[in-house]
């Protein structure tokens, strides 16, 4: 994860940073491939 990303210093980098950012993009994956949440 970037250390210039907000998200990075919010968090100080631990564990609960890489887990959110795995998580969003677990979402934004899911989202695009299957369409969901798109009207």
């Amino acid at each position: 994860m970037d250390r210039d990303n907000p998200a990075f210093r919010v968090y100080g980098g631990g564990e609960a940073a890489d887990w959110l950012s795995r998580f969003i993009l677990l979402f934004l994956v899911l989202r695009k491939e299957r369409g969901w949440f798109t009207r």
